[in-house]
C-alpha cells in the first residue's frame, strides 16, 4: 500500500511540475488584425516572464482533447463569438513557459474570427486588435509571441495563395469551357451556311433530273449530273448535316416541317385540317438539320 501512494504521489507531482496548454491567435480578416489580451495579474509569473501581452487560452483537462480545449477557453475568456479554427489543426509553434509551481508546453493555434462582441474573463483587462506590423515592432510583445504571428501571417499568405490558385484554374476551366462552346457556335453557324449555300444547288439538281426524259435517264450528262448531286450531299453527310425525315403519308411535324398549303378536307364546312390530326400529302423540298438544330424545315403541303 506504502508503494502504491508513493507511486500515486510521484504521478500527481509530475502531473503538477508539467502540463500541457494551448493558446489561441485569432485572426480578423476584416481589418487583418490579431486579438491579443493584457494579463490581469501584473504580479504572475506569466506577466513578469512572459510579458503583458497574451493570448486566449489556458491548460488542456486530461478529459479533454484539443479541440475540445480550444472551444471551451474560447468561449470562457472572450464569451461567445462565432469563430472557425483554423484546418488542419496544426499549432503554430510550441514553448516552455515555467511557472511558479510547474512547467506548461504551450501550443498556439490559429482561429478565424467571424464576428460577435469579445467579453473578457477576469483573467484579462484589455483586449488589443493589431496588425501583425503593429505587434513585430510593439517592444511588450515578447519573442515567443512575434514568432507566432509571423507564422500566422506566413500560413495566412499560403491559404490566400492557394485560394487566389484555385480560382485562377477555375477562372481557366471556365475560359476553355466558353472557348469551346463560341467553336461549337461558330462551327454551327459556318456549317449552317454551308447547307444553306449547297442546298439550293442541290435542289435545282433535283428538279433537274425529275424531268429528263426517260429514254436519256442513262445519258452521260445526267449521270454526271446525279454524280455531283451525290457529292453535294456527301458533303453535307461528312460535316454532321443530315435529312429531315418526310414523306407522304407521315404526321406532321410543326418542329422540322413547315406547311406551304393545306388541302381542305371539308369543302362544305371550310375547316382546314390544321385544327384535326395533320398528315403530309406531299414533299416539295427536303429539310436538313444539323444535329437537333433545324437549318431548314421539310416544305410540305399537309392534309
Amino acid at each position: 500500500m506504502k508503494d502504491m501512494k508513493e507511486k500515486n504521489d510521484g504521478q500527481q507531482k509530475e502531473q503538477a511540475l508539467f502540463q500541457v496548454g494551448q493558446k489561441i491567435l485569432l485572426y480578423r480578416p476584416a481589418d487583418q488584425k490579431f486579438l491579443f489580451v493584457k494579463s490581469a495579474n501584473t504580479e504572475g509569473a506569466f506577466y513578469k516572464n512572459y510579458g503583458p501581452w497574451d493570448l486566449v487560452g489556458g491548460r488542456i483537462d486530461l478529459d479533454e482533447n484539443i479541440d475540445e480545449a480550444l472551444k471551451r477557453e474560447i468561449g470562457e475568456e472572450v464569451g461567445d463569438i462565432e469563430y472557425e479554427l483554423d484546418q488542419p489543426l496544426q499549432p503554430l509553434g510550441r514553448v516552455e513557459m515555467q511557472y511558479t509551481r510547474s512547467k506548461v508546453i504551450q501550443l498556439g493555434f490559429l482561429a478565424i474570427y467571424l464576428g460577435g462582441e469579445v467579453t473578457l474573463s477576469e483573467e484579462h483587462s484589455e483586449a488589443y486588435w493589431a496588425t501583425a506590423e503593429e505587434a513585430l515592432r510593439d517592444e511588450l510583445f515578447k519573442p515567443w509571441l512575434k514568432q507566432w504571428v509571423t507564422t500566422a501571417v506566413e500560413r495566412l499568405e499560403e491559404k490566400e495563395y492557394l485560394a487566389d490558385l484555385k480560382r485562377v484554374q477555375a477562372d481557366f476551366e471556365n475560359y476553355k469551357k466558353r472557348e469551346l462552346d463560341s467553336k461549337k457556335d461558330l462551327k454551327g453557324l459556318l456549317i449552317e451556311k454551308l447547307v444553306l449555300d449547297i442546298v439550293p444547288v442541290l435542289d435545282n439538281f433535283r428538279q433537274a433530273t425529275l424531268h429528263v426524259p426517260s429514254e436519256q435517264q442513262d445519258s452521260p450528262w445526267v449521270v454526271g449530273i446525279q454524280y455531283i448531286e451525290k457529292q453535294l450531299e456527301t458533303v453535307l453527310i461528312d460535316n454532321g448535316i443530315t435529312m429531315i425525315e418526310a414523306a407522304a403519308g407521315e404526321a406532321f411535324n410543326p418542329a422540322i416541317h413547315e406547311a406551304i398549303d393545306a388541302e381542305r378536307q371539308n369543302q362544305e364546312s371550310g375547316i382546314r385540317n390544321q385544327e384535326k390530326q395533320q398528315k403530309i400529302t406531299k414533299v416539295i423540298q427536303k429539310g436538313y438539320k444539323f444535329g437537333d438544330r433545324v437549318i431548314r424545315p421539310a416544305k410540305v403541303i399537309v392534309k
